[in-house]
C-alpha cells in the first residue's frame, strides 16, 4: 500500500509538471497491481481529457465514481467532460448530483444555470443563477452569465443592470462592457452603446471586435469620420476582417462610390464568393455605368440562392425612376439629414414605428422642432413576413425621449383621427418605420389631406426586403394613384433598406 501511495504521489506530480506520458505509465503500474483504485482511475481519467481521448476519460471517471460516489473532484470533471462535448443533459445530472452533497455551494448552482442554459432553458437557469447570488452577491462570472441569458431573452433592460453590476464590481472586464453596448444597441439607446464601446477599446486597444463596436456605434449617431477611422483601425489589425470592409464601405458609399468599391473588392478577396459584397459592388459598378461588370457581380450573388433576388429587383427598381437628381446613401444619419435639409414646408414632424426611439432620438438631434411619435409599444399588431404578431415589442415600454419629442401611445387608427383634429397644419417631414402594409395605408387614409408640395416622407421598408413590393411601397403607390400626387426620389438607401421622396 505504502508503493501504491508514493507511486500516485508520483504520478500527480508528473501531471502537475504536465509529463503526461510519465503520469499515465505510473497510473498504468498502480492499476496493474490494483485495478479498482478510484484515485488512480480518476487520475488517469484526466490525463485521458487532457490528451483529448474523451472516451477513455468518461470510461475512468464513471468506473471511479462507480468505487467511490463521494469524490465530487472526479464528478466536477465529468460533468466538465459531459458538456464540453455536448453531452448536455449528462453534464446536468452530474451538477444536479453534485448538488445533493453540497446544496450550498454558489459554484455548484452556477454551473447549473450554466447546464441549463445550455439546454436552453433559460428561465430555469435564472433561477439557479439568483440562487448563486444570494450565496455570494459578487461573483462576477454567476452576474455575468445572468446578463446574457436576460439578453438571450431579449429582457434588454435587465441585462444591462447585470452588466453595470459587474463593471462595478470589477471595472476592467471588457466583456461586459462590450455586452453592455449592444443591448444599448437593441434598445436604440447608440449614445449609451459608444460610451461602453469606447471603454472597451480604452481597455482592449488590441481587441479587433470593440473597434467595429465602436465604428457601429459612431456610425449610428453621424460620427462617420470617426466611424472610418475606427474601421480602419480594425483593417489594420485584421486586414481579413470582412465585416469591417463591409461596414465600412456603407460609410463610404454616400460621398465616395470608388472607396466603397475598393472596401467590397477586399471582402471579395477574401470571400470571392460573398454575396452582399458582390450585391453591393455589382450596384456601384452598374451606377458607374459599367454593365458589364455588375452583371457578373450579380450573377455571382445569386449563384446557388435566389434569396438575393428582392435585392436585384429592389436595384432594378432603382434603376427604373427616370430622375438623376436622387442620391444613393449608405448610412441612417446620411438618410435623416439629407431629408431635413430638403423639408421646407411649415409644418408638422412625425415619426411612425417608435419602438426603443434610436431613430426619433437621432431625428430630434437634427432638429428643434418637436417631433410626434406615434407606436402601440407593444409590437408589430400582425404577421409581417415571418415574423409573427407582436415581433418588435418593447412589452408596453415606453422609452425616454428627447424634450422635443412627444409620444402618442395606440393603434394608428385609434390616436391619428384625434390627432389630427387637433392638429390641422401641413405635414413638413414624416419618418415611416411601420413596415407593415395596413398600418402605412392608415397613416395615407388619415393624414392624406396634410401632405402637401414640399412634405418630405423617409420610409425605413420601402425597399429591398422579401416582400418590399406588398409593404410599405404598395401603400404609398397607392396613396399617389388615389390622392393624385406627383413626387421626386431623394435619396435610395440599400444597406438600410430606406427611400426619402418629396410631394411636387
Amino acid at each position: 500500500m505504502n508503493n501504491i501511495h508514493q507511486l500516485l504521489t508520483s504520478a500527480t506530480r508528473a501531471y502537475e509538471q504536465n509529463r503526461l506520458t510519465v503520469a499515465k505509465q505510473k497510473v498504468r503500474n498502480i492499476l496493474n497491481v490494483q485495478p479498482d483504485h478510484p484515485e488512480a482511475l480518476h487520475l488517469l481519467g484526466t490525463i485521458s481529457y487532457q490528451n483529448g481521448n474523451l472516451e477513455h476519460a468518461e470510461e475512468c471517471m464513471l468506473r471511479s465514481l462507480e468505487l467511490d460516489r463521494t469524490n465530487n473532484d472526479v464528478r466536477v470533471k465529468l460533468a466538465t467532460l459531459y458538456r464540453e462535448s455536448g453531452q448536455l443533459s449528462q453534464a446536468l445530472e452530474q451538477f444536479q448530483i453534485l448538488s445533493q452533497f453540497n446544496p450550498e455551494s454558489p459554484e455548484i448552482l452556477y454551473n447549473i444555470g450554466n447546464a441549463l442554459n445550455d439546454l436552453d432553458r433559460q428561465e430555469e437557469a435564472v433561477s439557479f443563477f439568483r440562487q448563486a447570488l444570494i450565496l455570494r452577491p459578487k461573483f462576477v462570472e454567476a452576474i455575468f452569465n445572468l446578463g446574457n441569458i436576460y439578453d438571450a431573452l431579449e429582457q434588454w433592460f435587465e441585462a444591462i443592470g447585470c452588466y453595470k453590476q459587474v463593471i462595478e464590481i470589477k471595472p476592467d472586464f471588457v466583456p461586459a462592457y462590450s455586452n453592455c453596448g449592444y443591448c444599448y444597441i437593441k434598445l436604440g439607446q447608440i449614445r449609451e452603446a459608444f460610451e461602453c464601446y469606447q471603454t472597451a477599446v480604452s481597455l482592449a486597444p488590441n481587441d479587433t471586435w470593440s473597434y467595429v463596436n465602436l465604428a457601429n456605434a459612431q456610425r449610428g449617431i453621424g460620427l462617420l469620420d470617426e466611424a472610418k477611422l475606427s474601421f480602419g483601425t480594425a483593417i489594420e489589425q485584421d486586414p481579413d476582417f470582412t465585416l469591417a470592409h463591409l461596414n465600412l464601405h456603407a460609410c463610404l458609399y454616400g460621398e465616395d462610390k470608388e472607396k466603397a468599391s475598393r472596401c467590397l473588392e477586399q471582402v471579395l478577396r477574401i470571400e470571392p464568393n460573398h454575396q452582399r459584397a458582390n450585391f453591393y459592388l455589382g450596384t456601384i459598378r452598374d451606377f458607374q455605368g459599367r454593365a458589364d461588370s455588375a452583371k457578373n457581380h450579380f450573377k455571382i450573388a445569386r449563384k446557388g440562392n435566389s434569396k438575393i433576388d428582392f435585392l436585384i429587383d429592389s436595384w432594378d427598381y432603382v434603376c427604373s425612376v427616370e430622375s438623376s437628381t436622387y442620391r444613393l446613401l449608405g448610412t441612417n444619419r446620411e438618410m435623416w439629414e439629407w431629408a431635413l435639409e430638403n423639408a421646407n414646408v411649415d409644418g408638422l414632424m412625425l415619426e411612425f414605428g417608435v419602438r426603443f426611439g434610436t431613430s426619433i432620438r437621432q431625428i430630434a438631434e437634427i432638429t428643434d422642432q418637436i417631433i410626434h411619435g406615434f407606436d402601440l409599444f407593444e409590437g408589430l399588431p400582425e404577421e409581417w413576413g415571418d415574423l409573427p404578431k407582436g415581433a418588435y415589442t418593447t412589452r408596453g415600454v415606453i422609452p425616454d425621449v428627447p424634450d422635443n419629442v412627444e409620444l402618442h401611445v395606440g393603434l394608428f387608427e385609434n390616436s391619428l383621427p384625434q390627432f389630427v383634429e387637433s392638429n390641422p397644419a401641413p405635414i413638413k417631414f414624416m419618418n415611416v418605420d411601420c413596415d407593415l402594409y395596413s398600418a402605412t395605408k392608415t397613416i395615407f387614409d388619415n393624414l392624406a389631406g396634410q401632405i402637401v408640395p414640399g412634405t418630405v416622407i423617409i420610409f425605413d421598408e420601402y425597399f429591398a426586403n422579401p416582400t418590399w413590393r406588398e409593404d410599405e411601397f404598395k401603400a404609398f403607390q397607392e396613396a399617389v394613384q388615389s390622392n393624385g400626387w406627383s413626387y421626386d426620389y431623394l435619396a435610395f438607401s440599400l444597406p438600410t433598406r430606406q427611400v426619402s421622396v418629396k410631394i411636387r
